[in-house]
């Protein structure tokens, strides 16, 4: 789906989505997560995790230092992100 302005050109989305997506695609991007995922000792998981929250506070459109990334329970390999953004509120991912 496009946005339109008034003049019938594509406008730029900067809503929470968007901004969900983006950040998805740059971890996906990064290849952080197979990392992540793989990994079996707890201070390599936990490096990681701090790469991955560093790279998720490079988007400009959150405020810095709210994210967080938590492995969700009896799930192995999928991990649950929030952060706040700037202009939308809370942001929650499924990763």
């Amino acid at each position: 789906d496009f946005l339109l302005d008034v003049a019938g050109f594509a406008a730029p989305v900067n809503d929470r989505q968007s901004i969900g997506q983006d950040i998805k695609h740059r971890l996906i991007e990064s290849g952080l997560l197979p990392l992540l995922i793989g990994q079996r000792s707890q201070q390599e998981r936990d490096n990681i995790t701090n790469k991955v929250l560093i790279e998720v506070d490079k988007d400009q459109r959150l405020l810095p230092g709210t994210a967080q990334l938590l492995a969700v329970a009896n799930q192995p390999g999928v991990y649950y992100l929030t952060a706040v953004t700037l202009e939308y509120g809370d942001l929650k991912l499924f990763l």
